[in-house]
């Protein structure tokens, strides 16, 4: 029988979350990625983990944690903002599924830009939903890559939920270390193994390197999903 807690990727890219999940202890049961590049990326590195692919279509499934890196463009300050006019908007789809779910905690990643939209109105209503789904909600931290020595600044907002049937207290003193630990944080070296689960490509030998650089530029980075994977690990 497998006792390791359960992972749903939502939004999966090429599986930065997986990769950080998997390194403290989670086993992933599912993808939801539409990307065809990104999608062989997952299907050689986790063969025996299904791609839902839409996540507009597919419907929850029960889990321990579940993260989702909703689509960017709608929030990018690289792009046009566009927010909820954007069809790529699916924070509604994260949250759906959220609920249908009902895992004990949710990790959820963004561009900084988010923030802007509407002069903060729409993160609030982010939060709040998620609050209304019986999680209670960490407050968003921005954290860069170069805080596990990466050699771009590449700033993210993370935000986890916790069901409100577990204790958070445990998560908030792990979390609450500052800069110190995201710099002593282990690295994962295959980041930037071209072969590895997260590598440049499907193997050294695929020519389409747009396709790459792509997949990696809408990667979670996995050092730093891994901070939030060690400490979710000491509640579940």
């Amino acid at each position: 029988m497998n006792e390791k807690p359960t992972h749903l990727d939502l939004f999966s890219g090429i599986g930065g979350f997986s990769l950080a999940f998997e390194a403290e202890g989670f086993q992933t049961i599912g993808f939801a990625e539409i990307d065809i590049y990104a999608s062989a990326v997952l299907r050689k590195h986790w063969p025996h983990v299904p791609n839902y692919g839409d996540a507009r279509t597919m419907r929850g499934i029960a889990c321990d944690v579940l993260t989702a890196g909703v689509p960017c463009q709608p929030s990018s300050r690289a792009g046009k903002q566009a927010g909820k006019s954007d069809s790529r908007w699916l924070w509604p789809e994260a949250i759906r599924l959220l609920s249908e779910s009902s895992p004990s905690v949710a990790l959820f990643e963004n561009p900084v830009g988010i923030l802007d939209l509407q002069s903060g109105v729409i993160i609030e209503e982010i939060l709040h939903s998620v609050e209304s789904n019986g999680y209670e909600v960490l407050p968003p931290v921005e954290i860069p890559t170069l805080a596990v020595d990466g050699e771009i600044e590449r700033a993210r907002i993370y935000f986890m939920a916790v069901s409100n049937n577990f204790e958070i207290r445990p998560l908030r003193r792990t979390m609450g270390r500052g800069r110190r630990q995201l710099q002593q944080v282990s690295k994962i070296g295959i980041w930037e193994d071209e072969d590895s689960p997260l590598g440049m490509g499907v193997s050294s030998r695929i020519p389409e390197r747009l396709d790459r650089l792509a997949s990696l530029g809408n990667s979670v980075d996995p050092r730093v999903a891994q901070i939030f994977a060690r400490a979710i690990r000491q509640l579940i």
